[in-house]
């Protein structure tokens, strides 16, 4: 091993076989480890997360027949709080 490299030992206790199982099939398990890190530190799964339940939400109102043509801002009309009024306008 290059001298300036640093190294880690992790262990996989038996209910965690599955996972000990997918990586040990993995060609670089360093590279695939170092990756989902990167990936962690970055918030990248965030924005998929939002897009996910905003399809979500979507759908649900699409199969009960409530039909969205466009949403641009809400506006404080059924007595919604501050925060309401952000969450809203934050997801849609």
């Amino acid at each position: 091993m290059h001298k300036d490299y640093k190294s880690i030992t992790i262990s996989f206790r038996p209910n965690a076989n599955h996972l000990y199982e997918f990586l040990r099939k993995k060609d670089n398990k360093s590279a695939y480890i170092l990756k989902l890190i990167e990936k962690d530190m970055e918030g990248e799964d965030n924005p998929t997360l939002k897009q996910t339940i905003k399809a979500i939400i979507l759908e649900i109102l699409s199969e009960n027949d409530i039909i969205l043509n466009e949403i641009n801002k809400v506006t404080n009309e059924e007595n919604l709080t501050d925060y309401d009024i952000g969450i809203i306008n934050e997801y849609f």
